[in-house]
């Protein structure tokens, strides 16, 4: 934020964040490997509902569930037709 704020002359002192440092970063919790056998056993106990919103969500890309509109959804044919994405190009272009 200092360095923008310094590249737009709206800041004219020392950056104060510049020799900050983050630290070691420790995990939260312990990393487990889902099998296949487990991931098959929960969409078994799943409501049929749920399973097709997973199974959904497993297929689309990010940007694609973003862009999602209820125009797409065609529930008497019991369709979603992915016809767009959600794109924020300043996310995509962000420098700092």
């Amino acid at each position: 934020m200092f360095t923008q704020a310094h590249r737009w002359g709206w800041w004219t002192e020392h950056n104060p964040a510049m020799d900050a440092t983050v630290g070691r970063r420790l995990p939260a919790r312990e990393k487990r490997n889902v099998s296949d056998d487990q991931i098959r056993e929960l969409f078994g106990e799943l409501p049929e509902d749920v399973r097709t919103i997973l199974q959904m969500f497993f297929t689309l890309r990010i940007s694609e569930i973003f862009g999602l509109q209820e125009k797409h959804l065609d529930f008497a044919a019991e369709l979603i037709r992915v016809r767009q994405r959600y794109y924020l190009p300043t996310a995509a272009t962000s420098t700092s």
